[in-house]
């Protein structure tokens, strides 16, 4: 039976964990348990999978923080990030709106994750694209470039 917790905190969890090998397999059984979250490191890490969204932080002025930890609103929304794409119908700053949409529809700690997945990069040293492509090969190309300096 899967653990009932914010995506947010599961992969907090995980990131935490020292040895590599535990890790791993607490990130594939995630992966397997709920596949949004496969999809969502994908996203994430995939060189291929570009946003049309402006980098760096989204100030808070442009969204309101939601005031709930509802479980399980993170997986739901995944699927959206897809509407993000360059190749997306809609112009970018409906696609800004969207994504601020997206943030105030999930946790706060949740709504992080979806800022760090736009930025390409996870708030957790432990879960680092060098880790990801290991423990997660199957979502990622063999020649995918890495920074293993990331894992160090």
């Amino acid at each position: 039976m899967a653990i009932k917790e914010l995506a947010y905190n599961s992969l907090e969890r995980i990131s935490q964990i020292k040895e590599v090998e535990e890790r791993t397999t607490a990130i594939r059984t995630l992966c397997q348990e709920r596949p949004a979250m496969a999809v969502f490191i994908q996203y994430t890490y995939h060189p291929d999978v570009k946003m049309d969204l402006p980098e760096g932080e989204v100030p808070q002025s442009l969204w309101k923080r939601a005031e709930h930890d509802q479980y399980g609103m993170f997986y739901g929304n995944v699927k959206r990030l897809r509407n993000f794409s360059p190749n997306a119908a809609g112009n970018r700053l409906a696609k800004e709106r969207a994504f601020f949409a997206l943030l105030e529809s999930v946790s706060a700690k949740d709504a992080e994750l979806f800022i760090a997945c736009k930025n390409k990069k996870l708030p957790w040293k432990g879960l680092s694209a060098s880790f990801c492509k290991k423990a997660l090969p199957e979502l990622f190309p063999a020649d995918m470039k890495v920074n293993e300096k990331e894992d160090a």
